[in-house]
């Protein structure tokens, strides 16, 4: 069928919950969504919205907020490195350590917090997430590397005037080593000139996230509430 303009199709979602996925795109029609969503038998349909802005009414449940952070990335400057640690672009050979880093460590977003979805099966959205960035739907994605191996990715996108950090993560055990700091720093060479601010976004309730960028310099620009619902 032909979608009202207010949802979407999310399909690459929909792969993993054995289901139709959508997006609403307009809360002020969620009743109109959910009675369609009903008839044509979706497993999931989110939709992000001012936080004051309360659909509980028409069915859906409050998963996170989510806060978006920016910084100029001329003030991300900074000559501090690591001679064990190379920040390089990805290559596909990368794609299987990326993808146990993003299964093992990305368990702080809306789909590990929903609890009608299974954490095994949000986990390997983040691995495929993080393999399908570096086959080309990130413009670029850098990696962190010692001699033991790749510890850190940072899937960048480009978005107009915008550098957007999609996807980061560094493995457990190198944490709070300067990987992460490394990987953001490094977006620097990458981007040049190109963009006039970095933007990333985490959840409120990620106090380590929130720390570590606002160290950073990163300032709080934007909070939206995500909800999800679910057929009952």
């Amino acid at each position: 069928m032909n979608l009202p303009d207010y949802v979407s199709e999310n399909t690459f979602l929909g792969r993993f919950l054995d289901g139709k996925v959508w997006e609403l795109s307009d809360p002020d029609m969620a009743g109109n969504a959910v009675e369609l969503a009903q008839s044509e038998h979706v497993s999931l349909m989110s939709c992000r919205t001012d936080p004051l802005m309360d659909l509980h009414p028409f069915g859906f449940s409050a998963i996170e907020t989510l806060i978006t952070l920016a910084i100029d990335p001329k003030d991300l400057f900074d000559k501090t490195s690591s001679p064990q640690l190379k920040i390089r672009r990805a290559e596909t050979g990368d794609i299987g350590a990326c993808r146990n880093i993003a299964g093992t460590v990305l368990t702080e977003n809306r789909l590990h917090q929903d609890p009608l979805i299974d954490d095994d099966m949000a986990s390997q959205v983040r691995a495929t997430w993080i393999e399908n960035s570096i086959n080309g739907r990130a413009d670029f994605v850098l990696v962190a590397e010692t001699e033991e191996g790749v510890i850190g990715f940072n899937a960048v996108l480009l978005r107009e005037q915008d550098g957007v950090i999609d996807l980061i993560a560094v493995e457990q055990s190198s944490q709070g080593e300067g990987v992460g700091k490394a990987l953001v720093l490094g977006m620097q060479n990458h981007l040049a000139s190109q963009v006039s601010r970095i933007l990333v976004g985490t959840q409120d309730q990620n106090h380590g996230s929130l720390y570590f960028y606002k160290n950073l310099g990163f300032k709080e620009i934007e909070r939206a509430k995500t909800w999800h619902w679910h057929p009952r």
